[in-house]
């Protein structure tokens, strides 16, 4: 009996060539410090608190200066908060050739490799929220969005009535 390696049908078609790729001129996809350079949309965590929400980006390795934040208006009239971020990389590898015959002749190899990536994520705001008083920060991999409420949309506590 032969065994068969699974490879489900919903494969993409990089991922299909990827061996033979990998044989020719190692992965792509994988840069000097053998991380994945494919393209990857940070996970996100929504939290809705008493008086505003939590927007938790995960992107770690990113400085606060890669990030850009903006709401705009849609066609809809809806506020539209729009997370990016771009980083670029560069890595250099020079080595001479090690041998005794012929050392001025010797060949120089360099090897230069550099990795882009980018992302974008938007989030439509709700009408209750105050898109003038947004904070975000930047710390330990994670960025924290935090979206105030709308006075009037915060869910205040049950007021007892005393009876006279």
């Amino acid at each position: 009996m032969t065994l068969v390696k699974f490879k489900p049908a919903h494969t993409s078609f990089a991922h299909s060539f990827s061996p033979l790729f990998e044989s020719m001129w190692g992965n792509a996809l994988t840069d000097v410090r053998g991380r994945d350079n494919s393209t990857t949309v940070p996970a996100v965590n929504i939290a809705e608190h008493q008086d505003a929400f939590l927007i938790e980006l995960a992107a770690p390795g990113l400085g606060k200066d890669k990030f850009n934040i903006s709401i705009k208006a849609n066609a809809a009239g809806h506020n539209v908060l729009t997370i990016r971020a771009e980083n670029s990389q560069t890595a250099e590898t020079n080595t001479e050739a090690n041998g005794t015959e012929n050392v001025s002749k010797a060949p120089r190899y360099t090897r230069r490799e550099f990795s882009y990536s980018s992302f974008e994520r938007s989030f439509t705001l709700p009408t209750t929220v105050d898109a003038d008083g947004i904070l975000a920060n930047y710390q330990d991999g994670v960025l924290l969005v935090n979206i105030p409420k709308r006075e009037e949309a915060k869910t205040k506590e049950p007021r007892t009535i005393t009876i006279s």
